[in-house]
């Protein structure tokens, strides 16, 4: 028989890898701080259109002194590419009138003329429907996750199906936490584009626990009492290995491509969707192999269920086979008699 990764020896390795990144994204995240989108937080985006080059501070003056705030500027493309684009922000509850945004258009044009600046789009949002927005879709995750969680508990009722639920959300937990610090790492505001990286990874880092636990599940109904539950999910895990790593392999290269892409385009928008998507799938990778099932695993034996029970069948089977051979020697030697 081929020699079999013991992945089960590895969990702890494992915990201290996951820890460690998680730590260092709590670091980041106090070091950074955590950037909401106007579509979340409140505020006000006016989007420009340009050509050459453009001062990027300069343009935060001129937007400062016409809309009498704090405003932030990034400069992007739309997705073709040939449009460059300067965004300036005002977050905040008050709302930009007709005439203070008519003013910047003037002193736009009137400090870039060179840069032959056009207004594409301005876009208001009020703070309160931001906040009301940004609880909906926290809702919609934990919703999610609750629905994850009852069908991964109802599939598996017969693996013990509340534990195997529980861990395969803790992976779910761990892949989305390592999404959101590249947000966080990469000064990505977070708005619908993480809540649909959230969604996609309940989807996507699930199929692979859900392929370790049908392998699970069927290695246990062949093997019946023969191995130990560490065992058969080992073996699990292994026969699942190059199934789980190649498809994450291929749609992480998938991302990459389109990450390429969105970042020589300057296309914010995507980018802030398919790279921490790409990080997410790693994770999902990992925590899929290395996190849900041998961590389930040591639950199981810390509760003692069912190995206890498999032992104890085992020991029967073993005094019952043992008996019938004593009957059978005992019976040969009466007939040699």
């Amino acid at each position: 028989m081929k020699k079999l990764f013991d992945f089960i020896k590895f969990r702890k390795i494992a915990l201290i890898i996951a820890g460690c990144v998680m730590l260092a994204g709590i670091v980041c995240n106090v070091i950074f701080g955590t950037q909401l989108d106007i579509n979340f937080k409140g505020g006000t985006m006016i989007s420009y259109s340009y050509s050459g080059t453009i001062d990027q501070d300069k343009v935060a003056d001129v937007a400062q002194k016409a809309l009498n705030g704090k405003v932030s500027v990034n400069l992007s493309s739309d997705f073709s590419g040939e449009t460059k684009l300067v965004n300036i922000t005002l977050a905040g509850n008050k709302s930009v009138s007709t005439e203070t945004m008519k003013a910047l258009d003037k002193e736009m044009s009137k400090q870039f003329a060179d840069n032959k600046t056009e207004k594409v789009s301005s876009n208001s949002v009020d703070a309160t429907v931001g906040k009301g927005f940004f609880i909906k879709c926290l809702f919609a995750a934990i919703l999610g996750a609750i629905f994850v969680t009852i069908y991964v508990g109802f599939r598996f009722r017969h693996l013990g199906g509340v534990s195997a639920a529980a861990f395969s959300l803790l992976a779910l937990v761990h892949d989305i936490l390592i999404a959101y610090f590249v947000y966080v790492l990469f000064r990505f505001p977070l708005d619908d584009n993480f809540i649909a990286v959230v969604l996609t990874l309940f989807g996507y880092s699930l199929n692979g626990t859900i392929v370790i636990y049908d392998r699970i599940r069927e290695n246990e109904r062949l093997y019946g009492d023969e191995k130990g539950i560490a065992e058969v999910v080992n073996i699990s895990v292994n026969q699942t290995f190059t199934r789980n790593l190649y498809t994450s392999l291929c749609t992480f290269l998938s991302l990459v491509a389109v990450c390429v892409v969105a970042w020589v385009g300057g296309v914010t928008s995507i980018l802030s969707f398919v790279l921490p998507m790409a990080v997410g799938v790693v994770a999902g990778c990992f925590s899929s192999v290395f996190l849900a099932s041998p961590l389930w695993v040591w639950w199981r034996e810390k509760t003692g269920d069912p190995d206890t029970k498999r032992k104890e069948r085992r020991a029967k089977r073993a005094a019952k086979k043992a008996a019938k051979s004593k009957a059978k020697k005992a019976k040969a030697k009466a007939k040699r008699k």
